[in-house]
């Protein structure tokens, strides 16, 4: 997958606390950016965000793989796919993600990038391991993390992702991300 040049790259700031699994009052934020252009060195990546439209009927035949290990964060994003009646299978670690994804045919894939077992980076390494050992077509598979978007671009590429959407994310953000990687 190829960054267009001039990417305009949308992201809202937001945080929330919990107590959950991930720790006692864990707080997510993510950053704003404005406008910016993929660095010429990361051609495999491209952030998402923006207003989308989708079919609904399309959208809910999708096969997705949400990946996180804190229970919340698979909760919130399951409740978010369920707008386009979407219920997503759930891997609670990247050695999950690896064998699921191993089994059976995804869409896409959201993955979370800091988990214990295996991290999302090395789980999607592996994941594209196992495709070009078997010949398969590459599922999209995008970032979906608290962590801030442009600090570790090069690595995410490298590993074969995608795109990234930052947590939390809006429904408009969820659905453009729908819209560009499985062409609902």
């Amino acid at each position: 997958y190829k960054a267009l040049p001039g990417s305009v790259v949308f992201r809202t700031e937001a945080k929330f606390s919990a107590a959950d699994n991930c720790g006692m009052n864990s707080i997510f934020t993510r950053s704003s950016a404005r406008e910016r252009k993929p660095k010429a060195s990361v051609t495999s990546f491209q952030a998402i965000g923006g207003p989308s439209i989708l079919d609904v009927r399309e959208a809910a035949t999708l096969r997705i793989l949400l990946v996180d290990d804190c229970r919340l964060q698979q909760l919130l994003g399951s409740a978010l796919l369920s707008h386009w009646g979407i219920q997503p299978q759930l891997a609670s670690d990247g050695l999950e993600a690896v064998l699921m994804a191993g089994e059976q045919r995804f869409d896409l894939i959201l993955m979370d990038i800091q988990m214990g077992v295996l991290d999302g980076v090395a789980a999607s390494k592996r994941i594209r391991q196992n495709e070009r050992r078997h010949g398969g077509d590459e599922v999209p598979i995008v970032a979906y993390t608290a962590e801030p978007l442009g600090a570790s671009e090069r690595a995410w590429a490298d590993a074969g992702i995608s795109a990234a959407l930052g947590k939390p994310c809006q429904p408009a953000e969820m659905g453009e991300c729908l819209k560009q990687w499985c062409g609902v």
